[in-house]
């Protein structure tokens, strides 16, 4: 009875901790695919988006990287187009968000889609 009662709360434990990191990465990817819907409504201008990089002191590898998130690619499609691994997009999305005071995607675009910043040059 004993390990029949180990066994039973030790297959119950894996699969409620499975269950709660399903539920995790189900809910992480709709977000992700809302805020890249709420993305889609916004118009983008490339260079605008150029210089307020430059503005904001960002590397030409950040600015590239800026620039293809303003244009709602993922992290998966963004390492892809360049070589690299979704850590190293994690990493320069980071650096891009700290640079610019920003803490999501869609503040991203905004900020660097103003054409208001843009003229301050």
């Amino acid at each position: 009875m004993g390990q029949l009662t180990e066994t039973l709360f030790t297959n119950l434990g894996f699969l409620a901790l499975s269950a709660l990191l399903l539920y995790r990465s189900v809910t992480l990817g709709r977000a992700n695919q809302r805020q890249l819907a709420n993305l889609r409504l916004l118009a983008m201008d490339t260079d605008v988006i150029t210089a307020n990089c430059q503005r904001n002191m960002l590397s030409p590898r950040e600015t590239e990287i800026a620039i293809l998130l303003c244009h709602r690619l993922t992290r998966r499609e963004i390492a892809d187009k360049l070589f690299i691994s979704d850590r190293t997009v994690d990493k320069h999305t980071e650096h891009i968000f700290l640079k610019t005071g920003v803490s999501s995607r869609e503040e991203l675009l905004a900020k660097l889609n103003n054409l208001e910043q843009h003229g301050n040059i």
